[in-house]
């Protein structure tokens, strides 16, 4: 027996209904098992999934929110990249500020036809 399990308090209750009672003893009966060994099973396996599903909740609230920080940088990275072509081509005497803001419109921002 585990140490903790030797050390652990008794935990005690009636089951007031006698339609969930009568559940409570077929169900331990089919699983070969007494009624407190089957509630002691049933408490422990739902703990167990309890932390399981909150320890999922947890990564998938971090998850949502690695997504968000990297949406903000790919429309920051968005960003910079049509200030950069904008200057690029302005400066490097290709086209005028006006052609510029159309190609970037066009072929970075997809707005223009």
């Amino acid at each position: 027996m585990p140490e903790t399990a030797k050390r652990s308090a008794p935990y005690q209750f009636r089951i007031s209904d006698p339609a969930l009672e009568k559940r409570l003893l077929e169900k331990a009966a089919k699983r070969g098992m007494t009624p407190n060994s089957y509630l002691q099973d049933l408490a422990i396996r739902h703990l167990t999934e309890e932390d399981r599903r909150e320890a999922e909740e947890l990564e998938r609230r971090e998850m949502k929110e690695r997504l968000a920080a990297l949406d903000e940088q790919v429309r920051t990275l968005r960003g910079d990249l049509v200030v950069s072509v904008k200057t690029m081509l302005l400066h490097a005497g290709k086209m005028p500020k006006e052609k510029a803001e159309e190609f970037v419109q066009r072929e970075l921002l997809h707005t223009k036809e």
